[in-house]
């Protein structure tokens, strides 16, 4: 490819690059940059973690999303630690990790930290997100805790100004780059936004075709806020995570007949499909996957794009709420928490 095609191409697509040349990023609204694509590792056992987390980096990947209540936060800690073992710098690599569940109280957030630096071998957080609005009761060593009957201890005292008044805290002490929120609502970030010092940089919700969160996503651009999609690829291999609401029969995403015959025409794999999708409404897509080539292929979409009719084809396969898989409602009595994010039943 000679010089003059690389540069139209970097122009039509907007790249911005950091990290490495190969990563473009998003700026955030206090000047830090986040790769476009991260490595998901929700539902990753310590036994795939590290084949799965070092094929990431051997493939360009330089996001990674963790969280403290997946339990692998000290395998991708060993991968890490590898990984700089080989000469590759630390500020090349962006991690986000979130405050969990079982430490939603003002008091626990340096502790709660501490436990994720620890487990990563790391110094800082690039982005540290407050990982859901409601929260539980603990353990003493962090667990969430759990009454005899093996229901689930939930705490109704939530103070989100409080917490964020302690990620503060920590963005001033050097131990977080920038501060975020995860499954919250419009009014949640809202409210959020209006009271903190330090703005939030980053919303990261369950977002993909069959979930758009069209609203949320123009908040978030109002806002110069930079919005993660989780669940890009749709979860096929998850059951529907409801108890109670009425749920739709869908495809997978990825078997949608749409999905696949954009596929066709632009020989790429249906993932990549969805994943372009999503890039092209200027959110960052966390895909996961333990197969080396699937890995490697979910980040090759920077070399295409869907035209505005194809896009519209996917938009047109919005639910509105009907596919969300990740309402939480298997922590049983949840919804009668005053911070339970999606009131509504079927929140857009």
């Amino acid at each position: 490819m000679n010089l003059i095609i690389v540069s139209t191409l970097t122009c039509f697509f907007g790249i911005v690059y950091g990290f490495s040349k190969s990563v473009p990023v998003y700026k955030l609204n206090n000047g830090h940059e986040m790769p476009k694509v991260g490595f998901g590792t929700f539902l990753m056992t310590p036994n795939e973690t590290d084949l799965a987390v070092s094929s990431a980096l051997e493939s360009g990947y330089r996001h990674i999303d963790a969280a403290y209540i997946y339990e692998n936060e000290k395998d991708i800690g060993h991968t890490l630690k590898k990984w700089f073992a080989k000469g590759n710098k630390r500020e090349d690599i962006f991690i986000t990790t979130k405050l969990p569940i079982m430490a939603m109280r003002s008091t626990d957030v340096e502790k709660a930290l501490e436990l994720s630096l620890s487990n990563l071998g790391l110094d800082y957080i690039d982005m540290y997100l407050i990982h859901v609005p409601f929260g539980m009761k603990r353990t003493e060593d962090f667990q969430i805790l759990k009454y005899d009957n093996e229901s689930f201890a939930i705490d109704y005292s939530t103070n989100h100004f409080a917490i964020w008044r302690a990620l503060e805290k920590q963005v001033k002490a050097g131990k977080v780059k920038s501060i975020g929120l995860s499954n919250f609502n419009k009014t949640q970030l809202l409210r959020l936004w209006n009271f903190a010092e330090i703005k939030p940089s980053n919303l990261q919700i369950e977002s993909n075709v069959y979930l758009q969160q069209e609203e949320l996503r123009e908040l978030c651009q109002e806002l110069k806020i930079v919005m993660t999609g989780y669940s890009p690829l749709g979860s096929g291999g998850l059951i529907q995570m409801r108890r109670k609401r009425e749920t739709v029969v869908l495809p997978p995403l990825i078997k949608h007949p749409v999905v696949a015959r954009l596929a066709e025409v632009h020989n790429k794999s249906p993932g990549q499909i969805l994943l372009r999708f999503g890039l092209q409404r200027n959110i960052v897509v966390i895909p996961k996957s333990t197969n080396p080539k699937r890995i490697k292929e979910n980040i090759d979409i920077f070399n295409f794009a869907l035209t505005e009719e194809e896009m519209n084809k996917l938009k047109s396969l919005d639910q509105h709420g009907k596919y969300r898989k990740f309402d939480f409602l298997s922590l049983t009595g949840i919804e009668h928490h005053p911070d339970y994010p999606f009131p509504d039943k079927f929140s857009k």
